[in-house]
């Protein structure tokens, strides 16, 4: 029979006193015997334990996850102090470190909830929902009714675009009245990209009715009502876009238009948003000449050599240049001049000069057929470009038309799957060589002046070529944005740009498809 030796004896004695204190909330004193323990008997796990719950009840994390550590060296496979020591690297911040924490908790007990929960969370906060959905299932097939759990799997879904699965998830919540109003947006967003308007604008007019002031509720209902033609209200709500959080306009001088005679006044109108807004919306700068007033705009550099190809513009000035009485921003245009959705394409609004244009001729060399741009992919660190884009191999269906000539203006993203030796002789690829100075467009303006037929994703090039006037086919998603509207095969915004739509989420093959026998029955014409 083993004996306990005096040193093991008053060590149970410690730890049981620190137990006590600490039972007692005397975490002072918890502290200071868990430091003499330690310094007199070394690493124990009735010291750890106390010593580590401590620090950690007063926010210490530092310390906290070191302790954490020391525990986990003497019981490497204690769930409790594994999932404590995963949530303190995630309160860190520590996100790569914690991952692999909140696996190794699973490892040991792979049907923890809350662990399941946090590394679900976790990687949706890191961008990779992918990852995260089984854990949110299998987490929300536990608790079917956890608002939590439908919150984060409702995030992960949205992402991936698993949109019916996402609204399940958020009405649940939505339901819920004490935790319904934390995904009101979200459910209406992702009724709306499932093109179910009637449903997102009875969530948002919810919101709007307990928050009247809600500006990011607004701002939403403004897109729907745009989506359908509503422009007399939706440009009304769509300034709300300036009370969002994060946003407000510029400094610029001048008394804010919104509508007063103009005649014999200065106005700055200031750009905003995207390149492409920029060039849809600079047509609206003509009409303000035409009510007497001096036009300064305020555009980025880089488009500025392209914008002197817009009629109205007296003269362009930098930010903190320029005296005006009034300005306005860009796309305040059409409330203030009261835009109609059935006035708007009045043809081609920027021209281009002819030594560029003649320029690019040159380079193109003899026509060899029907001459076609392709651009199939934005900028995929913005949001807006999600599942926007189509992928070059599936263009790539194109090329077996003879009496076409493809002309590949992709710069920047888009352009890994291109491999110039695999192309075939009826398409030549100027993404490399368009557009490498300081002003964005001008290169790729010319080249689409000198085309039969422009054809893009959702993408800026698609309205620079409507705005030049060349025949433009724009590839949609499903559920696009406002501007093109739903189902119809024209654009309300340029008069000679056909709209070639997804007839289910995520099926480019069908519009692909569609592009092939309208540009062999155009290639068969021009012969």
């Amino acid at each position: 029979m083993s004996q306990t030796s005096p040193d093991e004896g008053i060590l149970r004695r410690v730890e049981a006193e620190a137990a006590r204190l600490q039972a007692a909330g005397a975490d002072k004193e918890v502290a200071q015997l868990c430091f003499q323990g330690l310094n007199r008997f070394g690493d124990t796990i009735g010291l750890l334990t106390p010593l580590a719950q401590t620090v950690l009840k007063h926010g210490d994390l530092t310390r906290a996850e070191g302790y954490l550590r020391r525990l986990l060296a003497l019981q490497p496979e204690n769930v409790d102090t594994l999932a404590i020591h995963a949530n303190v690297l995630t309160a860190q911040e520590r996100n790569e470190e914690a991952v692999a924490a909140q696996y190794r908790v699973l490892d040991v007990a792979p049907d923890r909830q809350d662990t399941l929960v946090n590394l679900g969370m976790l990687l949706v906060k890191m961008q990779r929902a992918e990852e995260a959905l089984p854990f949110l299932r299998k987490a929300a097939c536990h608790a079917p009714d956890d608002c939590l759990v439908h919150t984060w799997l409702g995030y992960a879904c949205s992402a991936l675009g698993r949109l019916e699965e996402a609204i399940g998830s958020y009405e649940v919540v939505y339901n819920d009245p004490q935790h319904g109003p934390a995904v009101s947006i979200p459910l209406a967003i992702a009724y709306r990209d499932s093109r179910q308007l009637d449903k997102a604008n009875s969530v948002l007019g919810d919101i709007l009715t307990r928050e009247p002031g809600n500006a990011v509720a607004r701002f939403s209902l403004a897109q729907n009502q745009l989506t359908v033609g509503d422009f007399k209200q939706g440009f009304a709500n769509y300034e709300s876009r300036w009370d969002r959080p994060d946003a407000g306009r510029p400094a610029v001088p001048g008394q804010l238009w919104t509508g007063q005679p103009l005649a014999g006044k200065t106005i700055l109108v200031h750009d905003e948003q995207g390149f492409g807004d920029c060039i849809q919306f600079s047509r609206f700068l003509k009409p303000l000449q035409g009510m007497g007033a001096r036009v300064l705009f305020q555009v980025r550099p880089k488009l500025r050599v392209l914008m002197q190809g817009v009629e109205g513009i007296d003269a362009f000035v930098a930010p903190g240049e320029g005296e005006a009485d009034y300005h306005v921003a860009l796309m305040s245009l059409p409330l203030h001049l009261g835009a109609e959705a059935d006035t708007i394409a009045d043809g081609p609004y920027l021209t281009i000069p002819p030594e560029a244009r003649e320029k690019w001729s040159e380079r193109l060399g003899p026509k060899s057929g029907l001459r076609v741009g392709l651009v199939w992919q934005g900028d995929p660190r913005s949001q807006a470009e999600v599942g926007r884009s189509v992928t070059f191999s599936l263009l790539r269906q194109l090329f077996d038309l003879d009496g076409c000539q493809f002309i590949l203006l992709q710069k920047f993203h888009g352009r890994d799957e291109i491999v110039a030796s695999d192309l075939p002789v009826n398409v030549l690829d100027l993404g490399e060589e368009i557009d490498n100075g300081p002003d964005a467009f001008v290169d790729t303006a010319a080249v689409i002046s000198n085309l039969d037929i422009m054809v893009s994703s959702d993408t800026a090039a698609a309205h620079l070529a409507g705005a030049i006037g060349v025949p433009t086919y724009i590839l949609l998603k499903y559920a696009p944005e406002w501007r093109w509207m739903l189902d119809r095969p024209d654009s309300i915004w340029y008069r000679d740009m056909t709209l070639l739509r997804q007839n289910e989420r995520g099926n480019w093959q069908v519009v692909i498809e569609r592009l092939h026998r309208i540009l062999q029955q155009k290639s068969a014409g021009a012969d």
